[in-house]
């Protein structure tokens, strides 16, 4: 599969999944490992991860779409293990910061509660501090985000370079995955834009069956195979975006 803006090729990154003969168990059996994340939470993300993940070292590259790794369990959790934990490490300087925002939106609160106790010559500067405190925790937020976004783009291809190798900290040596990305940066970024639209699509579906009265009930049975289909839809597009980078 080639990355090309063509009608041909969107085409055939839509119907890439479907390629695999079997296909319709795999997306019937991580709908069902999904949907049972209302009862045991993250650990069915994380096998599903794990399973549709990026394998661009193999030279073949139907494993780009479904790894042939059904019966290893343990296997497949590890690798989804270790997808989330790179996700959470290059995510966490933005998570701080939204914690450190959030203390200061909260700060207020605590203010106005001692406020009773504040002598009325420093009532002015007490409330030039509860605005001051939530005007900052909105700056704070903004350079959360804006980390975020960073870290979104960074993540695919050090996830990436990690399935390749094999060893987690292998996520982590930027100098490594940053020539693959410059090589390639068009196919990223196209594997972004098939992401993001598919994304976009799939939270389209949820909110037209949300407000549907007679169809929300179908709402976890039809976002589940949507969710499926995304992931493996990313482990193809970025791991051929780092197989050709």
């Amino acid at each position: 599969m080639t990355l090309a803006i063509t009608p041909d090729q969107w085409q055939q990154v839509l119907a890439y999944p479907f390629r695999d003969p079997k296909w319709g168990n795999k997306l019937l059996l991580g709908s069902a490992v999904i949907l049972t994340g209302s009862i045991v939470p993250v650990v069915p993300w994380l096998l599903v991860m794990g399973y549709f993940c990026p394998a661009p070292a193999a030279g073949d590259r139907r494993r780009t779409v479904a790894p042939a790794r059904v019966g290893r369990v343990g296997a497949v959790f590890t690798d989804g293990l270790k997808l989330f934990g790179v996700s959470l490490v290059y995510s966490l300087p933005a998570i701080m910061l939204m914690v450190v925002a959030s203390g200061l939106w909260l700060a207020p609160s605590f203010m106005l509660f001692l406020a009773p106790t504040v002598d009325e010559s420093q009532v002015g500067m007490w409330v030039a501090g509860m605005f001051g405190a939530m005007a900052l925790g909105w700056v704070v937020m903004g350079l959360a985000m804006l980390l975020m976004f960073i870290a979104l783009l960074f993540q695919p291809p050090a996830m990436a370079h990690m399935v390749a190798k094999g060893p987690f900290g292998a996520a982590f040596r930027v100098r490594e995955w940053w020539r693959i990305l410059r090589a390639n940066w068009a196919g990223f970024a196209l594997a972004y834009v098939i992401v993001m639209g598919l994304a976009m699509v799939a939270y389209s579906a949820k909110m037209v069956l949300y407000v549907t009265l007679v169809l929300c009930f179908l709402l976890p049975f039809v976002l589940a195979p949507l969710e499926v289909y995304l992931v493996m839809i990313a482990g193809a597009v970025f791991g051929e975006a780092y197989r050709t980078g």
